[in-house]
């Protein structure tokens, strides 16, 4: 199995036994962020099988920065503490298909480096 195949299926396997809502519930709770313009959740695995989520976020406010969202999700309490990402990127847009099919895999690729 190539390297991305098994990020791929590991990922799948993650957010499947985890629960899709998960992700769901994650992304609607960062949405509410006022300087937020869109984010995506995913869980991104690593060697040892185990993975943590992450948030994906496009700020619409140049000033936002990662720890402005971290308070967010702390003190909104719409998400429990086991229910946070672990990690939060800031990034310029979300990689997206021709028909607006967000492409997580991509952003998988750029954080890790692995095709």
């Amino acid at each position: 199995m190539s390297e991305q195949a098994h990020i791929m299926t590991t990922s799948l396997e993650e957010t499947t036994a985890r629960g899709q809502f998960l992700v769901k519930k994650v992304e609607d709770a960062i949405y509410r962020h006022p300087g937020v313009d869109d984010i995506v959740a995913v869980f991104i695995p690593d060697m040892s099988g185990d993975s943590d989520l992450a948030a994906f976020i496009v700020p619409s406010d140049v000033n936002l920065s990662v720890q402005d969202i971290k308070h967010f999700v702390e003190d909104s309490g719409l998400l429990a503490p086991d229910e946070r990402p672990r990690r939060y990127h800031l990034v310029s847009e979300i990689p997206k298909t021709p028909s607006g099919k967000c492409q997580k895999h991509k952003l998988i690729q750029n954080l890790t480096g692995v095709d």
